[in-house]
């Protein structure tokens, strides 16, 4: 009996670590797996903003068009997981890097994208999902292109 006794104590310890360690693990991955899924949503989402900038950099380029003005709406839907979104933008040279993020969830991603040595950023325009009217702007003035987000 007492051999018994003593195999149960012995088999205890490691039972109660067993249902304590195995939550905590199974949590950090449901966590980390939601944060990875978060993250690739963001950077699709930025790449698609990225390459609507780009079209409309690009439109603006073609030599047949005057003088214009092109306002895009937002080409993402007001939500990502469910969260608001912010993006900002900052130029250096021809390269235009979009800082995407999710406040709400600490998730942030920067992508860049080519434009033409033409192009300038107003680097204190923002846009704001929570806005009816984000979008995009580009005004082509005298072969110049002026971006910015609206």
């Amino acid at each position: 009996m007492a051999s018994v006794v003593t195999e149960h104590v012995l088999l205890l310890v490691p039972m109660m670590l067993v249902v304590m360690i195995f939550p905590m693990v199974a949590g950090f991955v449901v966590i980390n797996y939601n944060n990875q899924q978060r993250l690739l949503a963001v950077e699709q989402s930025s790449a698609k903003l990225g390459s609507a900038v780009q079209q409309a950099y690009l439109v603006a380029c073609n030599e047949n068009v005057k003088d214009c003005t092109i306002m895009i709406a937002n080409p993402l839907p007001p939500n990502l997981e469910d969260q608001q979104y912010i993006v900002t933008a900052s130029q250096e040279g021809e390269s235009l890097t979009l800082h995407f993020g999710l406040p709400g969830l600490n998730i942030w991603y920067d992508h860049k994208i080519m434009l033409g040595q033409n192009a300038e950023w107003d680097s204190l325009s923002r846009l704001d999902s929570a806005s009816p009217t984000a979008g995009i702007q580009v005004r082509k003035v005298a072969e110049k292109i002026y971006l910015s987000f609206r």
